[in-house]
């Protein structure tokens, strides 16, 4: 087997020439191919030239060729969890809290579904809408009871006298 580029003698596993590095053709593509292109070996000679030696050597790892393309990245994170957590940054509000647990669900529904990243941030959300809900219902209930015992007729304190 030689090289189609630089007629060098190769050995049968080559799959890049010795000399010039170019890529082999495979042995059964070479079949239709002369065997000979060296002047100086006879007509149909599978003796390499004596000058141009056969490495027995294949190449070593770091000479392998290396894959094409794009590396394969990684998933997009999900628009909804993204927007459930700016939500629940915002859990102080009621409209906030609520949206951040409507949001957070729909990404974590989303995110088992199709693969995407982003659950930890939609859990995220959702803890902080839960702690913003139960504070302001907390809050509601503590301002409604102060405004329930407050005293509404009559002066704030009577002066002595």
């Amino acid at each position: 087997m030689y090289c189609d580029q630089c007629g060098q003698a190769l050995h049968d596993l080559a799959r890049y020439c010795s000399a010039c590095r170019a890529p082999v053709l495979p042995a059964a593509a070479q079949l239709d191919q002369p065997q000979d292109r060296s002047p100086e070996t006879g007509a149909g000679s599978d003796v390499p030239a004596p000058d141009r030696p056969v490495s027995a050597r294949p190449l070593p790892p770091e000479r392998w060729p290396q894959p094409r393309g794009p590396y394969p990245g990684r998933p997009p994170t999900n628009a909804f969890a993204i927007a459930a957590l700016v939500m629940g940054f915002w859990c102080f509000t009621v409209i906030g809290a609520v949206l951040a647990l409507i949001f957070g669900g729909i990404a974590l529904h989303q995110i088992e579904a199709s693969g995407e990243r982003g659950g930890g941030m939609a859990r995220a959300a959702i803890i902080l809408g839960v702690a913003g809900l139960a504070v302001g219902v907390v809050a509601f209930i503590v301002i409604g009871t102060i405004l329930a015992n407050s005293p509404t007729q009559g002066p704030p304190f009577v002066y002595p006298g």
